[in-house]
C-alpha cells in the first residue's frame, strides 16, 4: 500500500516497485481515512506511508490499526524529525524524500524479508497448535486405503528387503534412485522421487522441496527462516529444507492431521 497526498509521491514509489517482480500491484491512498478504510478490507504486507498529511497524519494512522491488522511500515517523508516517533510507533524504516532509489531497494528488501519471517512464525505458531491437540488414531477408525503404498519392497542381488511405508522418515532424490530414510537405517531404491511420491499417500508424505519427501507425522518442529523457507526438524533431529514453493500445501496437510 503506497499512502501519501502527493500524487506525484505516489508515481515515484509506483514506478520503483514495478521493477520487483515479487512485488504485485500496488493499493494507493492519498489520505490516513482511506488508507484505514483499505486496510479493514485488503490483507496488506507492507506500507510506504506519508507522515505530515492533511487531516490524519501517519502516526495518527497506525495508531488507529489494530495490531493484527498492521502491516510492515516504511514511513516516506521529507521531514527527518519524526523519526523517533516512526521507530517509537514500531516502523521498520524511515526514508526521506526525495527517496534514493538504492536505498529505496535496500529497504523493500528488509521488508520482504520481515514479512517471509511473519508468514514462518505464523506457520511455526499453526504447528505448534497442531502438536498440542493431535490425538493418535482411535482402534475403530477405518483403515487407510489400500491403493497407496504399505511397503516397498527393495531389492539386492542376494535379498529383497521390505520396508514398511509408516517406518519412512523421509524420502531423498538420488539421481534415478531415492534414498529411503527410516530411523534405523537408509535403503536404496531404483526408483524416481516423481514416481515414488505419486504411489505414496499425500495426507502423510509431502514434497518439501525438489529433491525430497517427508512424512508429516515425523515432524517434531518448524523453524522460521528470513528467506521465506523454513527449517524442518524430524523426531531423529535431522534438519530438512522447506522451500517457500512447497510450504502452504505442507502447512495445509500439516493442520488436516489434527
Amino acid at each position: 500500500m503506497l499512502v501519501d497526498d502527493e500524487p506525484l509521491a505516489r508515481d515515484n514509489l509506483r514506478l520503483l516497485l514495478a521493477a520487483d517482480a515479487q512485488v504485485g500491484l500496488p493499493v494507493e491512498c492519498s489520505n490516513g481515512y482511506e488508507a484505514l478504510d483499505r486496510l479493514r478490507t485488503h490483507a496488506i504486507d507492507v506500507m510506504f506511508l506519508d507522515i505530515q498529511m492533511p487531516e490524519m497524519s501517519g502516526l495518527e494512522v497506525l495508531a488507529a490499526v489494530p495490531p493484527e491488522k498492521l502491516p510492515v511500515v516504511v514511513f516516506v517523508t521529507a521531514y527527518d524529525r519524526y523519526a523517533i516517533h516512526a521507530f517509537n510507533a514500531s516502523a521498520l524504516d524511515y526514508l526521506l524524500k526525495p527517496v534514493d532509489e538504492k536505498r529505496f531497494y535496500e529497504s523493500l528488501e528488509r521488508a520482504k524479508a520481515s514479512v517471509y519471517q511473519r508468514e514462518a512464525l505464523q506457520l511455526a505458531a499453526q504447528f505448534r497448535t497442531l502438536l498440542e491437540n493431535y490425538a493418535p488414531p482411535k482402534p475403530d477408525e477405518p483403515p487407510r486405503k489400500e491403493s497407496y503404498l504399505q511397503r516397498i519392497a527393495v531389492k539386492s542381488s542376494l535379498r529383497t528387503l521390505i520396508v514398511a511405508v509408516d517406518n519412512l522418515m523421509w524420502v531423498e532424490a538420488d539421481d534415478y534412485y531415492v534414498k529411503l530414510h527410516t530411523l534405523e537405517k537408509t535403503h536404496l531404491l531404483r526408483q524416481t522421487l516423481t514416481t515414488l511420491e505419486a504411489q505414496l499417500d499425500p495426507q502423510y508424505f509431502q514434497r518439501i522441496h525438489r529433491s525430497a519427501i517427508v512424512n508429516l507425522r515425523a515432524i517434531r518442529e518448524l523453524q522460521p527462516h528470513s528467506s521465506g523457507d523454513a527449517l524442518i526438524v524430524l523426531h531423529d533431529g535431522t534438519q530438512l529444507k522447506l522451500s517457500r514453493t512447497h510450504r502452504k500445501q505442507v502447512q495445509k496437510h500439516l493442520l488436516g492431521l489434527i
